[in-house]
């Protein structure tokens, strides 16, 4: 079995196509039968057996999720040996990692500014303002290549400044570090850096995820297409990794820096980057140097210059003790250098700058390359080097200034590849592992703790650390915090509408599960992928996840995490079938009483409350609020008091009791934004406005709808919008504002689409129908109504009785 050259996920089932032809190539019937016995054999009572499909889908190129488990297995029917099985079983765990970490990208929407050490390159500058244009009307693709720490970058980020000092690329500007080199990391995917480039031109979260990869990089080719952008292709390893990332817009400029000759990429410009003209390096070291020695002493200077290699990396680097020694001589600069020998991983000049530092800065220098992230903030550094703000404050200004990090954005500092992996030695050589691991073991803490305490208004500071709390879940120890932090992470992404990154933690949870034999952890993982696939609409494959997890979960015993599987049954079905999702609510509720687990018991409460509400059913609701607020006042939870408040609000307002609807809509609305929950904040703005409608007032209600539906759009909420866009809807039609009526019902219906909401759809339809009749269009009305009846009637919804009606009403074509 060969197994040196897997790598990726068609390198996995380039494995399995090679043991089933050495075992004779049987059927994908026989090996799925070969399963099936093997785990009746050896797990009875667990893991479901792989479907036909499923067994023939891990023998095909293309795949993005496999199971380990599934993996062992199937290389077991194929008669492999206990040793390839362990071996196999490695091999999955490296793969998915790897996987894994070429998703976690960090784009950025604007291009950083160059360092103030950038000097020179006048000739190439030129040739790329030249280039891009002479091509203003089809895309510019100019390559930069040359070794490292001779300023590529550097280049590419002046000559993007460039363009934009004379007008081009004002538009749109975008950035990505493609980590070809990264001697930590592997190459960034493309498709990861087109969904971040996407969110960076507008387009929300939820449709980038509603697209696969092709649809994706189409939709990006659109967006730049004769939009006047930019787009720096950083540190790229191949021809293969830029070509995805590519458009033939009219007016885009691409600049792409790489160590590698990319001779294959079609209708690029490469430039070759040479070694620093003297007279340049001369330049940027004189800029350091306040005695003027550089100008005197030629003869020491060119020595200077020579063993740096006329990189500026380096150069810099001695500019800084040029600067930080201005009485001595240049002559003793150049043989203290001479007396540093050069290594594979240190450079003269790095030695020098780090051998000038006290210390505790040394030791900031060494236990930043540890950070599994790219970049810190004084927080993560804090955290991670133990040493106090203050301190840490005064290391990080002088790191700074020593040039050995660098601040592309205020706040946040990062290292060149070069340096880093410098840094990254002499952590390997002076810091004991022990030291290490108790500095991964704060910051991980750090993130647990930041993220106990979330809520809106860290949206931004989530998405700014995001790259850098997923780099942490892919650590080789540490794994008890690694589960909690790849749980949490989960909810808040997925809250947020990231749901692919969500589904990253949810797999490495579940390799963490797989590495530790732990089954509850394994279940855990499971759930977060069921909960991903049912919000993204993909409902049965939520529910074959949770039929696996359910099962788990009853042979460990486990009854909390039991009934907590039943209730997201109910959620893979409650669009579909409100009697079977209420049916599986109460399952869930019985466990959470018996047991005793009362939070348990006020979500499945809710559940069935807002079951209640779409079938009218308004007594029961009342009842299942009252009983959520009894629960939440006791447990203390603001946050679902609030919810069961607004429930309540709800129920009265179905049963015209508007007086008390709004006063409990108030009483939600005041602590919601006590506690900065915008969510529930928008939440009950729609539902406040339903009870401000009936009690006869269009204008405040309309004011509340908009309101919800900003906040809807900034913190992804797709049902929220649609249900925002729906009121507003139902508003204009009241108010006879057809056209800007059918725009909102048709955004609606858009949004109910695509997170597959049936119910909500025959709202929308209903409304589109009412609009056409308001209009007169009586053949189109009842089309809508019809399809709003048929969506309708499976959940015995209250509005079935009058489209029936309706329909009857005018069968002769005739307006009602």
């Amino acid at each position: 079995m060969k197994t040196q050259n897997v790598l990726n996920l068609d390198d996995l089932a380039g494995l399995l196509r090679q043991l089933r032809a050495s075992a004779g190539n049987p059927s994908f019937r026989e090996i799925q039968r070969r399963v099936r016995v093997a785990r009746k054999q050896n797990h009875p009572l667990l893991d479901a057996v792989p479907s036909l499909s499923t067994v023939y889908a891990y023998f095909r190129n293309g795949r993005t999720r496999v199971d380990p488990e599934v993996v062992v297995a199937i290389a077991a029917a194929l008669g492999a040996t206990d040793e390839d099985i362990q071996t196999i079983r490695q091999l999955c765990q490296a793969v998915l990692d790897r996987f894994n970490r070429t998703r976690i990208v960090s784009t950025k929407g604007d291009i950083p500014a160059p360092t103030d050490t950038f000097v020179g390159r006048g000739v190439e500058r030129r040739r790329i303002a030249q280039l891009a244009n002479e091509s203003r009307d089809q895309a510019t693709v100019i390559v930069i290549e040359g070794m490292a720490g001779i300023g590529k970058s550097e280049l590419a980020l002046r000559a993007a400044q460039d363009l934009a000092e004379a007008a081009r690329g004002a538009r749109v500007r975008l950035y990505v570090n493609l980590r070809g080199y990264d001697p930590h990391e592997p190459p960034a995917d493309p498709d990861a850096v087109v969904r971040g480039f996407l969110s960076h031109l507008g387009m929300p979260n939820f449709k980038i995820e509603a697209l696969n990869a092709a649809t994706r990089a189409a939709r990006y080719r659109e967006l730049l297409n004769a939009r006047d952008a930019v787009v720096v292709l950083d540190n790229a390893f191949d021809a293969e990794q830029v070509r995805h990332l590519l458009a033939p817009s009219a007016g885009t400029v691409f600049l792409v820096t790489t160590r590698r000759r990319l001779t294959d990429l079609d209708s690029a410009h490469r430039m070759q980057l040479d070694l620093l003209p003297v007279n340049d390096a001369l330049t940027l070291l004189n800029r350091y140097d306040p005695a003027d020695r550089v100008d005197s002493a030629p003869q020491s200077a060119a020595q200077l210059v020579e063993l740096c290699r006329r990189l500026p990396l380096e150069l810099v680097a001695v500019g800084r003790q040029l600067s930080g020694k201005p009485e001595w001589e240049l002559s003793d600069h150049v043989e203290r250098l001479k007396r540093i020998p050069p290594s594979e991983v240190s450079r003269p000049a790095l030695a020098v700058s780090y051998a000038s530092l006290r210390p505790d800065e040394q030791r900031v220098f060494r236990q930043l390359s540890i950070h599994p992230g790219r970049e810190f903030t004084m927080d993560t550094v804090v955290a991670l080097t133990d040493l106090g703000r203050e301190a840490t404050e005064s290391a990080l200004r002088r790191l700074s200034d020593e040039h050995l990090l660098s601040q592309k954005e205020p706040g946040r500092y990062d290292f060149h590849d070069s340096i880093r992996e410098y840094a990254r030695w002499l952590a390997d050589s002076d810091e004991p592992v022990s030291r290490q691991r108790a500095a991964i073991e704060r910051l991980l803490v750090y993130y647990l703790d930041r993220l106990a305490g979330f809520s809106d208004v860290d949206v931004t500071w989530f998405v700014a650390e995001r790259a850098n709390m997923l780099s942490c879940l892919h650590i080789g120890t540490h794994d008890e915090y690694r589960v909690k932090l790849a749980s949490v992470m989960h909810r808040q992404l997925r809250l947020l509408g990231h749901y692919a990154t969500a589904r990253l933690c949810s797999n490495q949870l579940l390799r963490l599960a797989y590495r530790g034999g732990d089954r509850s952890v394994k279940a855990d993982a499971l759930a977060g992928l069921a909960e991903i696939d049912r919000l993204t609409g993909d409902h049965d494959a939520a529910a074959e996840l949770l039929d696996e997890v359910l099962t788990i979960r009853t042979e460990l015993g486990d009854r909390k995490g039991q009934a907590d599987t039943i209730r997201g049954l109910a959620q893979t079905i409650v669009g579909r079938d409100f009697d079977t999702a209420s049916q599986r609510y109460r399952r869930a509720l019985d466990i959470h009483r018996e047991i005793g687990n009362r939070v348990g018991e006020a979500e499945n409460l809710w559940g069935l409350l807002e079951i209640d509400l779409n079938v009218g059913d308004f007594s029961s609701a009342e009842s299942c609020a009252r009983q959520v607020i009894g629960i939440c006042e006791d447990l203390g939870s603001q946050l679902g008091w609030a919810y069961g408040l607004s429930g309540l609000a709800a129920a009265l307002t179905g049963q015209r009791d508007l007086d008390g609807a709004i006063d409990n809509f108030q009483r939600a609305w005041r602590i919601c934004e006590r506690i900065g929950n915008r969510r529930g904040m928008a939440y009950i703005l729609r539902g406040w406005a339903l009870a401000t409608v009936a009690a006869g007032d269009t204008g405040t209600a309309s004011e509340q709808l908009h309101r919800a539906l900003s906040i809807c759009t900034d913190i992804g909420d797709r049902l929220g919008q649609a249900e925002s866009y729906c009121g507003l809807g139902d508003i204009c039609l009241a108010e006879s504002d057809l056209a800007q009526a059918v725009e909102h019902y048709e955004h609606a219906l858009d949004i109910y689409r695509e997170i597959h909401d049936r119910p909500w759809q025959a709202q929308a339809l209903r409304g589109l129908g009412n609009a056409a009749a308001a209009r007169g269009d009586v053949a189109v009305a009842r089309d809508y109504w019809s399809q709003a009846l048929e969506m309708a009637e499976p959940f015995r919804l209250p509005m079935v009785t009058e489209l029936r009606d309706t329909l009857k009403s005018t069968d002769d074509g005739s307006p009602q």
